[in-house]
């Protein structure tokens, strides 16, 4: 009896063990899951924390950027009704900085003076606009505060540029508010030194991209097939080392085309044909540019000949800017010495020999028309008394641009000022000032804004 006893004991006494095991097992189990879920639930929350961040740093970038471009024109503005303008979008822009500044210095005590300076701006340019809207135009003392002030922006924009260069090597905003390390206070400590004291209370050319439209005015001829369409890429590439050409469908829109993606023996190159007659619309190829060989003239000569042989004759080059190499030419419908910048084809060639790398003429078909332009009520040397005097005219010359979904005949005045480059237009009938577009040098070559 005691021996079965005792196996009895020993059988229960294993079983408790194992059971206790079992239990101590799955708690162990449990507290693995449970830090793989706590761990995985704060990665993901330090990701979506981090890519919120980044979101408010770069969209604070552009808008700053955007206030610095929009000041940059107004201290150069003469105009009422563009004063007008820039200063209610500078005053908007102001209020989407402080939202970004104040989720990205949340717990920062070293953002005060900055948000002040932001704010600070935004008042001033309220009380700007409530002078304008009174018809009273901005003082040559308000432009002198306002380039004062664009200075600061200036400033503010490069700092931010350097985060964003930080920010591309790999680090993380998030270090900044976590402990890891202080290099965004550093950052913002460094622009709280300086201040405005306030008184009391901009790789396209000009005109490169018009408002879409309902009808395509230009395009001529009459309906296509896809096998006429394919022949007009047989004929541009003509001797050019043509191996083959893929059909690869069609797409609608204002300006209906067939699409195709012709191969030589290097390159892919991508063309759209016009469904009504058979015109080349747009060309894209893509490879990397050597040293520049050939000089901006020759680029211009070969985008212009490459410009006729798509049918596009008497048009004048308005603009040019290089990108790694690559030229970016525009040119314009030129009649009776008149620019006509709705009626714009861009051509990319590659400065290392020649090469057509893209071409794009939407603009041309959707507006060229002939048109019957308004009387010129304004001289040249009136339309030059509207511009301020801080601008050094380098020439000027008619041009027609878009504007407010409609055209207008101006004279275009390009200007110096600051070591800036500015367009400026002037109503030929009003003598109103239309429109102003700042010249940027950016490390992507020349923009407008």
């Amino acid at each position: 009896m005691k021996k079965e006893k005792k196996a009895y004991d020993t059988k229960k006494s294993t079983r408790i063990l194992v059971v206790v095991s079992s239990i101590l097992l799955l708690g162990v189990v449990g507290m693995v899951i449970y830090n793989v879920i706590v761990v995985k639930e704060r990665d993901s929350y330090m990701r979506d924390t981090e890519n919120n961040y980044q979101q408010s740093f770069y969209e604070l970038i552009e808008s700053v950027n955007d206030i610095e471009s929009k000041l940059g024109k107004l201290v150069v503005s003469n105009g009422i009704t563009t004063q007008r303008t820039l200063v209610n979008d500078i005053n908007k822009l102001t209020a989407v900085c402080v939202g970004h500044l104040s989720h990205l210095l949340q717990n920062d005590s070293g953002d005060s003076r900055i948000t002040k300076f932001i704010n600070q701006l935004r008042d001033y340019t309220g009380v700007l606009f409530k002078k304008l809207e009174r018809g009273e135009p901005l003082t040559e003392e308000d432009q002198d505060k306002l380039q004062e002030i664009r200075s600061m922006i200036d400033r503010l924009g490069t700092e931010l540029a350097a985060v964003g260069d930080k920010m591309a090597e790999g680090y993380n905003l998030i270090n900044g508010y976590t402990g890891k390390d202080a290099f965004l206070k550093d950052i913002f400590d460094g622009l709280n030194e300086a201040t405005v004291e306030y008184p009391q209370m901009i790789y396209d050319g000009p005109f490169s991209d018009s408002a879409e439209k309902q009808t395509a005015k230009g395009l001529t001829g009459e309906a296509v097939s896809e096998s006429e369409a394919r022949a007009a890429v047989t004929k541009l590439y003509e001797g050019k080392g043509l191996k083959n050409i893929d059909y690869i469908g069609d797409a609608g829109g204002v300006i209906p085309v067939y699409e195709y993606i012709a191969e030589t023996a290097d390159r892919s190159i991508y063309v759209s044909v016009t469904k009504t007659g058979g015109h080349i619309l747009c060309i894209n190829a893509y490879r990397s540019v050597g040293e520049q060989t050939l000089s901006d003239d020759e680029c211009i000569a070969i985008a212009g000949q490459f410009a006729e042989l798509l049918g596009f004759f008497d048009m004048k080059n308005v603009w040019i800017s290089n990108y790694d190499g690559v030229m970016y030419i525009n040119f314009a419908y030129e009649r009776d010495d008149i620019i006509y910048y709705p009626d714009l084809v861009k051509i990319k060639v590659a400065s290392d020999n020649g090469e057509i790398l893209g071409a794009e003429c939407a603009n041309y078909y959707l507006n060229h028309t002939e048109r019957d332009l308004a009387a010129i009520s304004v001289s040249k040397q009136a339309a030059g008394e509207k511009l301020s005097k801080k601008l050094t005219i380098e020439y000027v010359r008619l041009a027609l641009i878009p504007h407010d979904n409609t055209e207008k005949l101006c004279y275009e005045f390009y200007c110096d000022y600051d070591n800036a480059w500015y367009f400026v237009y002037i109503d030929v009938v009003t003598g109103e000032e239309v429109n102003i577009l700042r010249v940027i040098d950016s490390g992507s070559g020349q923009l407008l804004y």
